[in-house]
């Protein structure tokens, strides 16, 4: 599998146990995923995982559907997975 995207070390992390197209990694369902911060979104687009800085934007405009995933890459599809982002090296993991 290859990984394209600015945050591609993030990528190759595997901080955690979802599988991802049969690699076991720290990336975890889009419908889990936080929306009050700034995360790592991925998808799945044929053998390539693209990845992200994204976040989520709540939309108040029509058709007032409540939100979307916000990157500053253009997806034509929507993110499937969400991967925390991890602290710099040598830093204290958070409390």
């Amino acid at each position: 599998m290859r990984y394209l995207g600015a945050m591609v070390g993030l990528a190759l992390l595997g901080l955690g146990t979802t599988a991802v197209s049969g690699q076991e990694t720290g990336w975890q369902p889009i419908e889990t995923a936080p929306l009050d911060r700034q995360i790592v979104l991925g998808r799945q687009d044929g053998d390539i995982f693209l990845v992200a800085l994204g976040f989520w934007e709540v939309v108040d405009e029509p058709p007032f559907d409540g939100g979307r995933w916000s990157t500053q890459k253009w997806w034509d599809a929507l993110p499937t997975h969400w991967l925390d982002i991890p602290p710099p090296p040598g830093a204290s993991p958070p409390p």
